[in-house]
């Protein structure tokens, strides 16, 4: 999937923040969930990708992104299981954080899954696999009731 925003910022405290958005892209993006029968405006996908940027910004505000913030997790590597800040931290709550602004949006994270099979980069058949893989994943681990 290509980029279809980006936020720039500057560490200086008074450095410019700005969201470049690539209306082309998320238009394309759009034609082509709409090829695959997933009802989403086009305004509503710029909405999307606006807020997923917004969260950036307000994370850069403090100068702190957010794998800064969160426990470290335990990675195995070659000299064994080491912590290390989770790299996809920021990306996954800048997503939940569009989510949950844009309420009746699709996840962006799904957005990009359906863009790949339109547009024939995955097949339906390897993203189930991957859905399937995901469930299996997470029915391995106890849930907190």
């Amino acid at each position: 999937v290509r980029v279809a925003a980006f936020t720039t910022y500057s560490s200086r405290p008074t450095g410019v923040r700005r969201v470049d958005l690539y209306l082309d892209e998320i238009a394309r993006k759009h034609e082509a969930l709409l090829d695959v029968g997933a009802e989403v405006s086009l305004d509503d996908l710029v909405g999307l990708h606006l807020a997923h940027e917004f969260y950036h910004v307000l994370e850069f505000l403090d100068g702190q992104r957010t794998e800064e913030l969160v426990p470290m997790v335990r990675v195995h590597g070659l000299l064994g299981m080491r912590p290390r800040p989770p790299r996809r931290a920021s990306e996954v709550a800048a997503h939940s954080f569009a989510r949950i602004w844009m309420g009746r949006c699709p996840h962006p994270a799904l957005v990009d899954a359906l863009v790949l099979v339109a547009s024939g980069v995955v097949s339906p058949e390897a993203l189930q696999g991957r859905v399937n893989k995901a469930l299996d994943l997470l029915n391995a681990y106890p849930t907190c009731d």
